[in-house]
C-alpha cells in the first residue's frame, strides 16, 4: 500500500523539473459498460513523465501504457478487448499520450489537453487533473486525471449496441523527481 504524501502546509508549488510515473503506485484505470453493466479493468504497465516548467501552462506530461497488460479479471474477456476487435496488442502494444497544453481549471485543478493514440489512432483528448498534495520539498507528487472517450475516435467501432461508446479512463498516479530519485536519502 502506498505510504500518504504529506500535504505542504506552506501552498508551495512542487519544484521545476522532471518528475518520473512511479509504476507501483500509479493506476490507470477505465469503465465501459456491456449490457448495461459497467465492465471495470486497469492496465498494469505504465510509464510516462512530467516536466514542471517555471510558468506551469508550459509543463509537459507523457505516458505510456501496454495494451497486453491490461485486466479486467477475466482471462477470456482480457484475451478479447486486447485482441484484433478493440486494442489489437499484437499489432499495436503501446498506448501513448502526449499533452500539448495545459490549461488552469481552478484550485489545483488543470486541463491536460493532448492526443491520445490507441490502435495508431491519435485524436484530442483533455484530462481533467487535479493535484491530491506533494511532499515537503516538492519532491514527490500526487495527482489524479479523468476524462471520458468515445471508442469510435479510435477505429473501435463493433459491437454496438451491446458495448457503449463511451469509455470512462482514471488515472491516480504518483511522480518522483528526477533529482529525488538520485538523492538516496
Amino acid at each position: 500500500m502506498p505510504r500518504p504524501i504529506p500535504f505542504d502546509p506552506l501552498g508551495l508549488r512542487p519544484a521545476g523539473g522532471r518528475y518520473l510515473l512511479d509504476p507501483e503506485r500509479t493506476t490507470v484505470g477505465f469503465t465501459a459498460r456491456a449490457l448495461g453493466f459497467p465492465v471495470r479493468g486497469r492496465f498494469s504497465s505504465v510509464a510516462g513523465s512530467i516536466d514542471i516548467a517555471e510558468d506551469p501552462g508550459q509543463s509537459q506530461v507523457t505516458a505510456r501504457v501496454g495494451a497486453a497488460s491490461l485486466q479486467t479479471g477475466s482471462a477470456w474477456r482480457d484475451a478479447h478487448i486486447t485482441g484484433a476487435d478493440f486494442l489489437d496488442a499484437a499489432a499495436h502494444p503501446v498506448l501513448r499520450f502526449q499533452s500539448t497544453r495545459l490549461q488552469p481549471a481552478g484550485e489545483d485543478q488543470w486541463a491536460v489537453v493532448g492526443d491520445l493514440t490507441i490502435r495508431g489512432v491519435t485524436s484530442p483528448v483533455t484530462l481533467e487533473a487535479r493535484c491530491h498534495g506533494w511532499s515537503s520539498g516538492g519532491q514527490r507528487l500526487r495527482v489524479a486525471a479523468t476524462t471520458t472517450l468515445d471508442r469510435a475516435d479510435f477505429g473501435v467501432r463493433g459491437y454496438r449496441p451491446l458495448i457503449a461508446n463511451t469509455v470512462v479512463v482514471t488515472i491516480q498516479a504518483e511522480v518522483t523527481s528526477v533529482t529525488a530519485r538520485k538523492d538516496p536519502r
